[in-house]
């Protein structure tokens, strides 16, 4: 497997992490705001008090979503083809 494969592969894994978790985090964020705008008008607080809790929900969510799609992308993509150069380094050196 040449060089040019498997940096196409390598930016696959990373476009696809990308991609996935931030459109992940922006929906999860979108639905916490609102959830939580909701409830503090509901309570009758006043909505420029929830903003800092609401960036603080919004930054742990979307390094959550970005840690899970990170893992799923990485042993989709880059450990299998880590385990084939890792083969392939093997029975050259066995080779020799």
């Amino acid at each position: 497997m040449n060089i040019v494969q498997t940096k196409i592969k390598y930016f696959k894994a990373w476009l696809i992490f990308y991609l996935f978790s931030m459109v992940t985090a922006i929906i999860l964020v979108l639905c916490a705001g609102i959830l939580l705008r909701l409830v503090s008008g509901t309570l009758g607080i006043d909505p420029n008090v929830i903003d800092t809790p609401l960036k603080l929900i919004a930054f742990i969510l979307g390094a959550v979503m970005s840690y899970i799609f990170y893992r799923w992308s990485a042993n989709k993509y880059i450990v299998p083809q880590a385990i084939i150069l890792d083969q392939d380094n093997s029975s050259h050196r066995n080779n020799t």
